[in-house]
């Protein structure tokens, strides 16, 4: 997939609706992120983040509106074929458990016929990207900790090289230390590989950390699109106020929680 000038959205949501049952998970949602943006989907749980990641990749159809990926329109018919520029990352990581990693990693290249050589290529070069060690390529997913098993994740999305870059929650069910450790390696990476990367959280914290700009959802409705600096600074309206005030008092808790166990210790 060849991507357009910086200028242009890669990835286009237009009057985007999704319906369950009469249930609505997004509700009329007109997005663009731009070649390279790194763009944090964050609200608070059941507000559509994952559904609205899920219709970027073409998991599911939109019951309105249009998806556009590099200026195509996503349909069933298309989706196979542009998910090929898209490397998805859920939050359990979906890795097979009868593969080894290795096997896992190389699934989607075996699928496109890339020869032994290439794909040993890359992955020796996704290992180094990732630091994952190459003795644990050939362990089972039930052998490997939750940070490999998510870096083993993330070496088969990045396998075929896409131009995006999707997560969803990638490290909601990691530990804290693993999951600050596997920040850090992130925010390397999409230094590195320069990618357009959309990733669901619902930390603030890491949204701020790992994007570029925010996008705040609450009952399928986007509230706000800005910079972490800009959202923090001007609130467009009480439940944005409220949301960051309840993710701010969380990080100031902890910070405390942090000084009065130093204070004990010393």
């Amino acid at each position: 997939m060849t991507l357009k000038s910086d200028s242009q959205p890669v990835i286009r949501l237009e009057g985007v609706t999704k319906r369950y049952d009469g249930s609505i998970a997004v509700d009329d949602v007109t997005l663009s992120i731009l070649k390279g943006k790194r763009t944090a989907l964050i609200g608070p749980s059941g507000s559509g983040k994952s559904t609205l990641l899920s219709l970027i990749v073409g998991i599911e159809t939109p019951s309105e509106g249009a998806v556009y990926v590099d200026g195509r329109q996503l349909t069933p018919q298309s989706a196979v074929q542009l998910r090929r520029g898209m490397g998805y990352v859920t939050q359990d990581g979906g890795l097979f458990p009868h593969m080894t990693a290795r096997k896992n990693i190389e699934l989607m290249a075996k699928e496109c016929s890339w020869p032994h050589g290439r794909r040993e290529q890359r992955i020796e070069e996704l290992c180094t990207l990732t630091r994952f060690p190459r003795e644990a390529l050939d362990r089972y997913p039930i052998e490997l900790s939750g940070g490999q098993r998510q870096r083993v994740s993330l070496m088969r999305a990045l396998m075929l090289d896409p131009d995006i870059l999707l997560m969803d929650e990638p490290m909601g069910a990691l530990d804290p230390m693993i999951r600050t450790d596997l920040q850090d390696d992130l925010k390397t990476i999409f230094v590195s590989v320069s990618k357009t990367v959309v990733l669901v959280t619902h930390d603030l914290a890491e949204a701020a950390y790992l994007g570029d700009e925010i996008v705040l959802i609450n009952h399928g409705l986007i509230v706000q699109k800005d910079a972490f600096d800009e959202l923090v600074r001007s609130p467009k309206d009480e439940f944005v106020k409220k949301f960051l005030d309840a993710q701010l008092r969380r990080a100031g808790a902890l910070s405390d929680g942090y000084r009065r166990a130093e204070d004990r210790l010393s």
